[in-house]
C-alpha cells in the first residue's frame, strides 16, 4: 500500500530506517499473531529480514492507518514519521 500511494506521488510514511521506531519481538508477535510462533525462530526472522535479536525498524499496519488519518492536505504535504505507540490504532503515545 505505502508503494502504491508512492507510485501517485504521495509520500505516505517516512520509511528511512534510520527514521523509524525500533520494535522488539514482544511487540512483533503481537502485530502479527498468526506468525507468532514463527517469529521466534532466527531462521524464520532472517527469511523476513530482520535478522538477528532486535529491535528492528518495521513499518507497521497501525503506522499506515496513523498516516491515512490525516486530512487529505496534510497526506499530500508531508510523510507521516511514525513514533513508538503508533503501532496501535489509534496511537498509545
Amino acid at each position: 500500500m505505502i508503494e502504491a500511494y508512492g507510485f501517485a506521488g504521495v509520500r505516505l510514511i517516512e520509511t528511512n530506517l534510520d527514521s523509524l521506531p525500533r520494535v522488539d519481538l514482544e511487540t512483533l508477535k503481537t502485530q502479527f499473531p498468526h506468525v507468532a510462533t514463527h517469529l521466534s525462530q532466527p531462521n524464520f526472522r532472517e527469511r523476513l529480514g530482520i535478522a538477528g535479536d532486535g529491535p528492528w525498524p518495521v513499518v507497521l499496519a497501525g503506522y499506515v492507518l496513523g498516516a491515512l488519518n490525516r486530512s487529505e492536505t496534510e497526506i499530500r504535504a508531508s510523510r507521516y514519521q511514525p513514533m513508538g505507540g503508533d503501532e496501535y490504532f489509534p496511537s498509545r503515545r
